[in-house]
């Protein structure tokens, strides 16, 4: 788990472009979302999500990591019950331009791709169909606040700066059901915002979530 603005302000905040996709209600309009996707294209995949996959490699049944990744463990899955081959599974909640979601389908994920915005969604799928790899490849548009996932479905669940956005009223049922989805021995990775977030400076009365420190400890809580 990584976090922005969690211990005081910064004096150079993020770049004027990144700040202004926020308007004073803490999300996005259509116009804000499709800027993103252009300037987005061609970022390369976070290394948060790249040192999640790592982890994933040497992380058994109900054991952790020493790293900045937040794993949960939850009872067997059905598919295990029934002694079905595993399938690697993974979420990725706010996908955007669908970088991070083309690095899962590359080594070899069957991947979720969530996004509240339609245009995310579609050009996510067009760029996983130009590699050849969108048959393992499920779009949902969906606001996170009242999202249901499968549980013990994902290996790996990713969200980058997209859980900060669920109203504070939605954010126990939102985790709850992320932590939920998790198989035995998976991995969470994703990014939050702490309490001197330079993004927010302009949406004080925001409904965004915010999470300092003794927020992420208590999220491993959750079973």
């Amino acid at each position: 788990v990584s976090w922005t603005g969690l211990y005081s302000p910064r004096r150079s905040g993020p770049p004027r472009r990144r700040r202004d996709m926020i308007d004073d209600h803490g999300s996005w309009t259509r116009a804000q979302a499709v800027d993103f996707l252009d300037a987005s294209r061609g970022w390369a995949p976070r290394s948060l999500l790249i040192e999640a996959m790592e982890a994933l490699k040497a992380v058994g049944d109900e054991r952790s990591v020493d790293a900045d990744v937040l794993v949960t463990s939850s009872v067997t899955s059905s598919e295990e019950a029934r002694g079905a081959p595993h399938r690697r599974r993974a979420a990725d909640l706010g996908c955007g331009a669908g970088t991070e979601v083309l690095e899962l389908l590359r080594h070899g994920f069957e991947v979720l791709a969530v996004d509240l915005h339609a245009e995310c969604v579609e050009e996510t799928r067009r760029r996983a169909a130009r590699e050849g790899v969108d048959d393992r490849l499920e779009t949902l548009v969906a606001d996170l606040a009242g999202l249901e996932l499968p549980r013990d479905r994902f290996d790996l669940v990713h969200s980058g700066f997209a859980l900060p956005f669920c109203p504070r009223s939605a954010w126990p049922a939102c985790w709850t059901a992320i932590a939920r989805s998790v198989r035995v021995g998976g991995v969470f990775a994703g990014q939050f915002f702490g309490p001197h977030e330079p993004m927010m400076l302009n949406a004080a009365s925001a409904d965004v979530t915010v999470l300092d420190r003794e927020d992420v400890a208590n999220l491993r809580r959750v079973v």
